[in-house]
């Protein structure tokens, strides 16, 4: 569901703050229901990615095609309308309402969006809701079809049933078969950017981080979910598997908030800085063109129109071995030269191979955020793994040539799959037993009509 900006913040505050705005935020909640209400009725008013004319109609980068996504299709929204005819129903009106709360939480109307500052809803992105609103309209829309269908006499209802479920789908087919994860994709815009290609050949398994001043309308090199594409690495985490405390600490050093601002271009944080993208193995520092990077240290290797490319030489490697007699030295103040790198590093799908000739015993550290769901060998034997200042992947070895294979595998991994092939089988159980519940109750009726 994402994780929420609202956690830090006070509800109490927030409301006397909602109160101030009263009348920028009428205007804005017309914007969002005249925005989310076009979209729910006719999906591609704004454009569509398929043909790159999609033009988010809130001014607002989070809001792209399928953060709006709301529609059901057209006939769904009649048969829900129908629906509403029979508020008396309390299913008809439980659903009525869940799914217009549902529709002002999501959207993050003024005031209505004081819900995302309770405790544990203000961990979630409210706009993620969004299907709760979805579902709730589609289950009106059964409703309005039941009551339809009671119109029609005989086997007819059949028939209408059959014609209104080929309907749905014939709608639904219409606007989003080309728009699905299978569906093939066009990357050539993307994959031809000169830029991006750089990063693609020399970056490897180090990271890079976009950096450059907030507040002057500078945005991240890459978008959220674009490093994961191109298999390339971004230092605040937001594609790679990270646990909270690293996020938070990427938060408050790197300007992380969803990776699709830059990090801070701050002088009083330089040195810090620095010593960060040391430590965590930032290659390749991406600035705006406009941006003044003259008291960087960093050697510029790129340059276009839109991009400078920095290369950070002091960076400690992906992998590498700190002997016994440095263990107690902080990483910032080793060099390069003072440990001993990888050879190899291979990151697959919840896998990571190291492959390193140790010189001189030590501990080994992986540049990855600890977890202790992470398991690991050396040359095929297990061996425990520890963590290192500010939470790194670290383990001891000895001398001699080591293939060292890290695993992750989440806690209880095998514990939340039983509970969640258990909940299916009920879930089969209580089908079959309404299945065979309502056919002895048609079978009942049809004795008592015969009677």
């Amino acid at each position: 569901l994402g994780r929420s900006q609202h956690a830090d913040k006070s509800l109490v505050r927030m409301a006397k703050n909602e109160v101030k705005d009263f009348r920028n935020d009428l205007k804005l909640i017309l914007e969002k229901i005249g925005a989310f209400g076009v979209v729910g009725i006719y999906p591609n008013y704004y454009g569509t990615p398929l043909a790159y004319n999609y033009q988010s109609p809130l001014a607002d980068g989070f809001n792209n095609y399928s953060e709006m996504a709301v529609y059901a299709g057209f006939i769904v929204l009649l048969l829900a309308a129908m629906s509403l005819k029979f508020l008396k129903d309390k299913q008809i009106r439980f659903w009525f309402l869940t799914a217009l709360v549902s529709f002002v939480v999501f959207a993050d109307l003024p005031f209505f969006n004081l819900v995302g500052y309770l405790p544990i809803i203000n961990k979630i992105q409210l706009g993620r809701l969004r299907f709760i609103f979805s579902f709730a309209v589609i289950c009106l829309a059964v409703f309005g079809t039941q009551k339809f269908l009671a119109k029609f006499k005989d086997r007819k209802h059949y028939s209408v049933g059959a014609l209104l479920i080929a309907l749905v789908f014939l709608d639904l087919f219409y606007f989003f078969s080309g728009y699905h994860p299978g569906a093939p994709k066009d990357l050539s815009f993307l994959n031809n950017n000169p830029a991006i290609n750089f990063l693609q050949t020399n970056a490897g398994v180090d990271r890079f981080v976009g950096l450059g001043p907030q507040k002057k309308g500078f945005c991240s090199p890459l978008v959220p979910n674009l490093s994961l594409l191109f298999g390339l690495n971004d230092v605040r985490g937001y594609n790679a598997l990270a646990k909270d405390n690293y996020l938070a600490f990427a938060g408050d050093y790197l300007a992380r908030r969803g990776s699709f601002v830059l990090a801070d271009l701050d002088q009083a944080r330089w040195t810090w800085q620095q010593n960060l993208f040391k430590i965590f193995d930032v290659k390749y520092i991406v600035c705006p063109a406009a941006s003044d990077t003259s008291a960087f240290v960093w050697p510029r290797v790129y340059a276009d129109a839109n991009v400078k490319i920095l290369e950070n030489k002091d960076r400690l490697p992906a992998a590498f071995v700190v002997a016994d007699k440095q263990k107690d030295t902080p990483l910032d103040r080793l060099q390069p030269k003072q440990v001993q790198p990888a050879a190899t590093v291979i990151r697959e799908v919840n896998k990571i191979t190291v492959k390193i000739k140790v010189a001189r015993a030590g501990k080994l550290i992986l540049n990855e955020s600890y977890d202790n769901s992470w398991r690991a060998t050396v040359n095929g034997l297990t061996q425990p793994v520890s963590s290192v200042w500010p939470g790194l992947l670290a383990m001891p070895v000895a001398t001699g040539t080591a293939a060292i294979i890290f695993y992750y595998q989440p806690a209880h991994f095998y514990y939340y799959l039983a509970i969640t092939l258990l909940g299916l089988i009920i879930l089969v159980i209580l089908i079959i037993w309404l299945i065979i519940k309502s056919r002895h109750k048609l079978d009942k009726m049809m004795v008592d009509a015969v009677k």
